[in-house]
């Protein structure tokens, strides 16, 4: 039985034109008000019908679908209604006064719907937060983590520490106050080992539950570097729009500018940023001082360096080589293995430059 004495309804879909527009109503004053704004109602649970809105005077509005559920067996375990009407503007302003004029109901609050059904037992908390996880996913990955959560992935688990901490408290009452009893020798020993396994298993679980939280939010990623070092045309480039001004004047970025993008499911916010120089510009320091504030608080940091640093550590590593292929025999299999006497630091920057060759080529596909 719902708790609730008032009936609610929602325009369910966005306002503007469209093809057509859901009205939500929940309440036990629902079946009292179909009878009154809807022409005929035949209200058979979860049975689509056909019929006109009406207005106070009895003038027809629109001949719309309508279906009625019958409480506790709907989404807030309260009879419910739901309109679908064609979604021209008058339309739906017209049909959105008839109801909010009429004493049997009054406009919801945002995400009253859901609170009610949480309320009458339909869901739990998890369940209702996926719901909103839900309408604001933007990408597959976030949809499905929402659907998986609204289907009770999340309560499972929750359930399933909680019955094994439940069980090791009763082990351990059973310790304490039947002393006297005929328990099983090894009944410390098991409960201490299940203790050890349940925090284990909480301390895995919370470790995973950051990524969840981090798909769920998104990451951010400002990219920071010297004026000119190509910031700007990178996120020009991975946004596939000229959101940022190229120029090359130094400084002219100077404000934070943003891209999103869905990385194979993942949802990424880039943040172009003002270059990180010393300067005499007061606009130029604001900027620079968001820069260094914003990577402060971001996920990772993605810094660009300038090319001829870069020249400079490739022009490094082929003298390197060059160095060790004077040293090396003339044998094939010495040039290639180094003579068997490489230094550890010269094999550390070649899995380096492979690693970063195959983010980069990673990076462009996925984008």
């Amino acid at each position: 039985m719902s708790k609730n004495k008032d009936t609610i309804f929602a325009l369910g879909t966005p306002t503007g034109k469209s093809a057509i527009a859901v009205f939500r109503i929940s309440g036990k004053n629902t079946a009292k008000l179909a009878k009154k704004i809807l022409l005929r109602p035949e209200l058979n649970h979860k049975r689509a019908f056909i019929s006109y809105v009406i207005s106070p005077e009895g003038q027809k509005i629109d001949n719309t679908i309508s279906t009625f559920f019958k409480g506790p067996k709907s989404y807030t375990g309260e009879d419910m209604l739901e309109i679908s009407s064609h979604g021209g503007r008058f339309i739906v302003e017209s049909i959105f006064k008839i109801i909010n004029n009429s004493k049997e109901v009054r406009l919801a609050e945002p995400g009253e719907f859901t609170r009610r059904a949480f309320e009458n037992n339909k869901i739990d908390l998890t369940q209702a937060e996926a719901v909103a996880d839900l309408i604001e996913s933007e990408t597959e990955l976030q949809r499905k983590q929402a659907i998986s959560q609204l289907e009770g992935a999340l309560t499972n688990k929750i359930n399933y520490f909680s019955d094994k901490i439940k069980k090791i408290l009763a082990n351990n009452e059973a310790i304490i106050d039947f002393v006297e009893e005929d328990l099983p020798k090894n009944l410390i020993s098991v409960n201490i080992e299940q203790t050890k396994n349940i925090i284990k298993d909480i301390d895995t679980y919370t470790k995973e539950s950051f990524y969840s939280q981090k798909l769920r939010s998104g990451f951010n990623v400002p990219i920071i570097g010297n004026p000119n070092s190509g910031k700007s045309s990178f996120i020009n480039y991975i946004s596939k729009k000229d959101i940022a001004i190229v120029t090359n004047t130094p400084g002219t970025t100077r404000d934070v500018i943003e891209a999103y993008i869905d990385l194979n499911g993942v949802p990424i916010k880039f943040y172009d940023t003002a270059g990180i120089r010393k300067s005499k510009n007061s606009i130029e320091k604001i900027g620079i001082k968001k820069t260094e504030g914003l990577a402060k608080i971001s996920d990772m940091n993605l810094v660009f360096i300038d090319w001829f640093i870069i020249c400079g550590f490739f022009l490094v590593s082929l003298s390197i080589g060059m160095y060790y292929r004077n040293r090396a025999s003339n044998s094939i299999e010495d040039f290639f293995l180094g003579g068997r006497n490489l230094p550890w630091y010269i094999a550390g920057i070649s899995v380096q430059m492979g690693f970063g060759h195959h983010l980069i080529k990673y990076l462009d596909l996925a984008i």
